[in-house]
């Protein structure tokens, strides 16, 4: 079975789950019911190095949401919070939508780069075993004296160092 190496795809299909958490998340908690919170209301940016490996990844959403995640808005600072809420001053509370389910989804996002890249590793493995158990078939033959091998970057027959001293002095350089 051919496994996904690619961890661009991989980071950016974590990322799309991760928002479909957080709305699920949002409407467990009854997170602003007249404005409902949805997958719309969230960007998603994936910065990539030249080769394609994510190096960062951004979430756009309301700032406003921030707010009711740490459970503070309209004269309730997050220093006074949890005295205006055993005076009765306020109702609010927190509504941990973000944190909680970023926290867990990060830890899954570790889990699946970690064996992601333990794929890429033993695939780098198996190939270059598979390419030395080539290159020593190849020697084999050259020592032989058999020079039916083809080189990788000229698509000429290789030649052994002999037959080269040969020929550089048969063209007489």
């Amino acid at each position: 079975m051919v496994e996904n190496l690619n961890t661009g795809l991989t980071v950016e299909a974590w990322a799309e789950i991760t928002i479909k958490e957080w709305v699920k998340k949002a409407a467990a908690l009854r997170i602003s019911p007249t404005d409902p919170i949805n997958a719309e209301r969230f960007v998603l940016h994936i910065m990539s190095s030249a080769n394609g490996n994510p190096e960062r990844i951004q979430f756009m959403y309301d700032y406003w949401l921030n707010f009711i995640d740490w459970g503070v808005g309209k004269g309730v600072t997050l220093e006074h919070r949890d005295m205006l809420i055993s005076s009765g001053a306020t109702t609010r509370r927190q509504k941990p939508w973000f944190t909680s389910v970023f926290y867990t989804q990060v830890k899954i996002l570790t889990q699946l780069m970690a064996e992601k890249y333990a794929l890429k590793a033993a695939h780098v493995i198996v190939n270059q075993t598979k390419y030395n158990n080539g290159e020593k078939a190849e020697t084999r033959e050259r020592s032989r004296g058999e020079t039916n091998s083809v080189d990788n970057v000229t698509g000429k027959n290789k030649i052994t160092y002999k037959e080269f001293e040969e020929r550089r002095k048969q063209s007489g350089w």
